[in-house]
């Protein structure tokens, strides 16, 4: 294959992934009063999406494997998407508890924001988990090749995903604390 046409194969991916990044930005952006109003919420914004993009590529690979091996058909799409959804829970349960206790290693971070954390770590896992396995099978059924296209494109998505969720788990869990740092300014 010429130079040119991997150019042709790879550039026309990272400029769609490049765009889908910028849903992550404005998503942040909206978002922005929700990350000021408790301190130190935005320096945990990439441990938690990486771990959704982490999850979510390694189901997309194992899903990947098995249609390029004969092992998963496109019929298998509820089996697996239960498989993730209960892989994804209890992987989400044990990260969670690791994520809860970086937060509380720090004695200016709250207990009620690494709840914060692991709920989101958790929700976010359960996420990439089964957004990774279906977007393969998607993607097949519709004639792309998930081999050329699935972990990017998993890992920009969970990025968006993981911010919505992030915000919306820090706005319903800590909504006293937010409602005074918007009256006050920021609270620990």
């Amino acid at each position: 294959t010429s130079f040119l046409s991997f150019i042709k194969k790879r550039a026309g991916w990272l400029i769609i992934l490049f765009v889908e990044e910028f849903f992550t930005q404005t998503a942040l952006r909206y978002y922005d009063p929700v990350m000021e109003a408790v301190k130190g919420a935005l320096l945990y914004v990439p441990l938690l999406i990486s771990a959704g993009g982490n999850s979510g590529s390694q189901s997309s690979t194992l899903v990947i494997r098995g249609l390029a091996l004969g092992e998963v058909k496109l019929s298998d799409w509820w089996r697996i998407l239960f498989r993730e959804l209960f892989m994804g829970l209890l992987l989400g349960i044990m990260i969670a508890v690791i994520a809860m206790g970086r937060v509380m290693m720090y004695p200016d971070q709250s207990f009620l924001f690494a709840v914060t954390v692991g709920i989101t770590v958790l929700c976010i896992i359960v996420t990439g988990c089964t957004v990774g396995a279906m977007l393969p099978l998607i993607l097949k059924r519709v004639g792309v090749d998930p081999a050329t296209s699935s972990t990017p494109f998993i890992a920009s998505l969970v990025d968006t995903l993981g911010v919505l969720i992030y915000a919306h788990v820090a706005m319903v869990v800590m909504h006293d604390v937010i409602a005074a740092a918007q009256t006050h300014g920021p609270v620990p």
